[in-house]
């Protein structure tokens, strides 16, 4: 019969007793046998005490320029479970976990972190309508030197002299509040069939306050706001108006002792065509040549204003050269009568002679 050689092997051994006065006492011991002895060394490795207590675990020390999420209930002992988080005070950055858990060991999973000064600035409220960029880095963190450069959207210029902040030691060395201000409004586009009050020193740009006066040209109609406003957001009040044509013609001048009638409709709605006639009361006579107007595109074709004057006011001149009909016929007829009356004087002249006789 022969005998095999069997390596030596080690088994760790851990004899965890009971709770006494508030305490757990664990033991490890190593065991090591070989092939030729049929005994056991035992081996103390390790040997070691826990201090939490078993129902919890005692409160962490406070860590400087930090604060943690601790309330009135749990400042003397915490549960198992109870999960603590640490918060570092702005320019201080935690050093290790930030978040701590009771096991059921009874102590905390990780010691409290340590809070140290980085020389961080806190982060900055963009202005509205407009931004900032970061310099050397990115816009994440804000440590010692970080310069930041602001801008403004399309439209708008920043308010004041500070474009650039630096970080120095955690502190701003510029004023955090930054703006961004409208630097105007974009000119207008034109009014067809219009203007707009525009001088030669408004070029493409016009500041806030500014006011358009706009107009339609004759015959046309406006559509829309008549003055716009250029307002701090950079944008006008109003849209520019637009012109319509315009059919209609305002009632026209109406004579004293007088008055018109329209055609081919009645005087309710004076639109393009219409046709007025003009006409006086008894006793009264038109004053000029002009008797008719037009409504053409919202305009009369004539702006004279029309009288009515008494008949007996009335002493019409005539033109040199151009004697009328009614005095051509009255002079014939008295140079007839005439003529007539010497003939008759001729042929009776014999008869007259002998009747003497």
């Amino acid at each position: 019969m022969s005998c095999s050689y069997s390596p030596p092997f080690q088994v760790e051994l851990i004899l965890q007793g009971k709770m006494c006065n508030g305490m757990i006492e664990s033991k490890s011991f190593w065991a090591q046998t070989t092939a030729t002895k049929r005994s056991f060394v035992l081996l103390l490795g390790l040997s070691f005490v826990s201090t939490a207590q078993g129902s919890g675990c005692v409160g962490p020390y406070m860590v400087q320029n930090s604060w943690v999420n601790l309330t009135e209930n749990n400042r003397g002992l915490f549960p198992v479970g109870t999960v603590l988080q640490y918060s570092c005070d702005p320019g201080y950055l935690p050093d290790g976990p930030s978040i701590l858990t009771c096991t059921t060991l009874g102590h905390w999973s990780s010691e409290p972190p340590q809070c140290i000064r980085t020389g961080a600035c806190l982060p900055l409220t963009k202005p509205e309508n407009g931004g900032y960029s970061c310099h050397p880095s990115p816009c994440r963190m804000y440590p010692h030197g970080t310069v930041i450069e602001f801008f403004c959207d399309e439209g708008f210029i920043l308010s004041g002299d500070y474009n650039y902040l630096t970080c120095e030691d955690g502190q701003w060395d510029g004023p955090m509040e930054i703006s961004c201000v409208s630097q105007g409004c974009r000119r207008p586009p034109p009014v067809q069939h219009g203007s707009t009050s525009l001088t030669e020193n408004d070029m493409t740009m016009f500041p806030v306050g500014a006011t358009l006066q706009h107009s339609c040209d004759s015959g046309y109609l406006m559509d829309g706001a008549s003055t716009s406003t250029c307002t701090a957001q950079g944008l006008w009040s109003s849209e520019p108006p637009r012109c319509i044509r315009n059919d209609v013609c305002q009632p026209p001048y109406e004579p004293e002792n007088g008055g018109y009638t329209c055609h081919p409709s009645q005087c309710q709605r004076l639109t393009h065509g219409t046709v007025i006639e003009y006409f006086c009361e008894e006793g009264y006579i038109l004053k000029g040549d002009y008797k008719y107007l037009t409504c053409q595109y919202g305009e009369w074709d004539s702006q004279v204003k029309l009288s009515c004057l008494m008949k007996q006011d009335h002493n019409p001149t005539l033109p040199l050269g151009m004697p009328t009909l009614s005095i051509v016929a009255s002079t014939a007829s008295s140079v007839a009568l005439i003529l007539l009356l010497v003939v008759l004087f001729v042929l009776l002249q014999p008869k007259l002679k002998s009747f003497n006789r």
